[in-house]
């Protein structure tokens, strides 16, 4: 029998690991979640994942249907991931603009080796 601790680090695991396949479009927008397979491919109990999903329901990034299951939430949609990306282009112009305004240089260097970071971790498809 799983200990509480255990299984509460295990419901952890499981949930940062659906997350990141969320994010990184591994489960696609509207993508039916199959609990049976995932319990397999993860080789967990099906209880930390239901726990999971429950988590990620109440964050709207899966949804749960009466009768049908989870789901994967449409809310990182490509339209939503445009939509969020041109924010993020705002708030790093007006926080570049803030930077040059206050002349604090030395962050660019840092800012630099984020950006090639980002870059060579983008996993849209």
């Amino acid at each position: 029998m799983i200990k509480e601790k255990e299984r509460g680090e295990t419901t952890e695991y499981v949930y940062n690991l659906l997350k990141e396949k969320i994010f990184e479009w591994d489960l696609s927008p509207g993508q039916k979640i199959n609990i049976s397979h995932l319990t397999r491919e993860i080789n967990i109990s099906a209880i930390p994942l239901r726990e999971a999903l429950s988590r990620l329901n109440s964050e709207n990034l899966v949804i749960l249907e009466p009768n049908k299951g989870y789901r994967v939430s449409d809310i990182l949609d490509t339209e939503n991931m445009a939509k969020m990306l041109e924010a993020r282009i705002l708030l790093e112009t007006h926080a570049v603009r803030n930077i040059i305004r206050l002349n604090n240089v030395s962050v660019t260097e840092e800012m630099a080796a984020l950006t090639d970071e980002m870059f060579s971790t983008n996993t849209l498809h």
